[in-house]
């Protein structure tokens, strides 16, 4: 799969690389990108957000400054940058592994594998309580073309899984239509 730096996440992705290497900033590790930035970068750009997170390893302060120097911070664009810590993506073992070294404007980039932004994100809905976004965010990363068969099943089932352990659910089947079914993707 090839990045489309045309969509937002991209863009914006593109404007912040630029900006580095402007200031002149050295960059050792790769900025990890996630949420669901790579997911519209890689797989379809219709996985909108507000926002595009990223967990730089060193020169935190500085890339937060420069981000609110080129108007990319939160309050100052309606897509922008959200600057944290690399203890915030939560995903699963050994997923540095599977991610994806991207170099952008001679500034390293690491998107992690679909399923490890998965479970990063149901991590962050158990803290939020809001189990709800699970089946829809899961059903539309399951149905996506651009996945290997693979992948698309190892999101269902984790979809799957993760409904089991949040409802107690003990069948051997989800019922459709009971609002817990990203199992059954339509």
């Amino acid at each position: 799969m090839q990045p489309d730096w045309n969509t937002p996440a991209g863009q914006v992705l593109d404007l912040l690389s630029k900006a580095i290497r402007q200031k002149g900033l050295s960059i050792q590790r790769p900025i990890v990108v996630f949420g669901s930035a790579p997911l519209q970068i890689y797989i379809d750009p219709a996985f909108l957000s507000a926002d595009v997170d990223v967990a730089p390893s060193d020169h935190r302060a500085e890339i937060q400054k420069l981000v609110d120097e080129i108007g990319l911070s939160k309050g100052k664009a309606p897509f922008y940058i959200e600057v944290v810590s690399e203890y915030i993506f939560r995903a699963g073992q050994n997923w540095r592994e599977r991610a994806k070294v991207v170099v952008l404007n001679d500034v390293s980039f690491l998107f992690p594998a679909p399923i490890d932004i998965l479970l990063g994100k149901l991590r962050r809905l158990v803290r939020k309580r809001t189990f709800w976004r699970l089946n829809s965010f899961g059903r539309k990363l399951a149905t996506q073309p651009k996945l290997n068969s693979f992948t698309s099943f190892a999101v269902r089932m984790t979809c799957f899984i993760f409904n089991r352990m949040v409802n107690g659910l003990r069948s051997g089947r989800t019922p459709k239509g009971s609002g817990h079914d990203c199992f059954h993707v339509q």
